[in-house]
């Protein structure tokens, strides 16, 4: 699994990965807020109120953002990314079809 703290403090790694800081500082609050609101509008309404399922493995905005890019970048299969991040491959895929409509 990889240690995102480690990767997000070395630019060289960050920069092989998802690209440069001052862009992944600059996309963060505007994909922090699209996210937020992507949450606040469920597509199917809910029969049981939300939290009560287990926690997500990508809990930060920067670890989602750090994720969706990783993939964009290198595009990585659901295999490999379900590895590096410690989950299923149906969780990658989750993530993914997720989270790009998000950064767009």
């Amino acid at each position: 699994m990889l240690n995102l703290e480690r990767i997000l403090q070395n630019d060289r790694l960050l920069r092989a990965m998802t690209g440069n800081r001052k862009a992944f500082e600059e996309l963060l609050p505007s994909f922090s807020e699209a996210y937020r609101q992507s949450q606040n509008k469920p597509e199917v309404e809910r029969k049981r109120a939300p939290g009560g399922a287990r926690k997500a493995t990508l809990r930060t905005s920067c670890d989602k953002l750090f994720y969706i890019l990783l993939y964009c970048k290198c595009y990585p299969t659901f295999d490999l990314m379900s590895v590096l991040f410690g989950f299923d491959r149906s969780c990658a895929w989750d993530w993914v079809h997720g989270l790009l409509p998000v950064l767009e």
